[in-house]
């Protein structure tokens, strides 16, 4: 287990399934996220196992088992040693108070020290200036920006 102050990332369990379908179905999330048009997702569209390629962790407070967002690395290239990061915090109560950013810490950690990965990339929509602040604190540099689009790369 994975853990700091204030989170830690465990295995997601099927008793997460129903939040996670939640979170995905909220507009907010789909626009914080700017994961694409609206489309329905139901408890059989998420698979909570990881893989060779995708490696997903349930955020929890260290004090409780709420789950409280989402964290993973996705696309892993191994033979590159690559790798996307994608994360939610789907409490909106516990948006703001520096669990993401904790919880992005810890992943970022464990894809350099115990992976081995060389570089861990993200989108961000240029909307999301919370997300993009943090980010940067985390020592993501913004590397590109799409024209007539509203996602920037890190």
């Amino acid at each position: 287990m994975l853990q700091s102050e204030s989170v830690r990332l465990t295995a997601l369990t099927e008793g997460d399934i129903s939040q996670i379908v939640k979170w995905r179905n909220s507009f907010v999330l789909k626009r914080l996220t700017g994961s694409g048009p609206f489309m329905p997702v139901s408890e059989s569209d998420v698979n909570i196992k990881s893989t060779a390629s995708a490696i997903q962790f349930a955020i929890r407070p260290v004090d409780a088992e709420d789950l409280i967002g989402y964290v993973a690395l996705v696309n892993i290239v191994w033979s590159n040693r690559t790798a996307e990061l994608g994360i939610y915090i789907g409490d909106a109560n516990m948006r703001g108070k520096g669990r993401g950013s904790s919880a992005l810490a810890l992943l970022l950690d464990y894809a350099f020290l115990e992976l081995n990965l060389h570089r861990v990339q993200l989108e961000v929509v240029d909307y999301n200036t919370q997300a993009i602040r943090a980010y940067r604190q985390l020592g993501f540099t913004q590397e590109g920006a799409r024209r007539q689009h509203d996602k920037q790369g890190f």
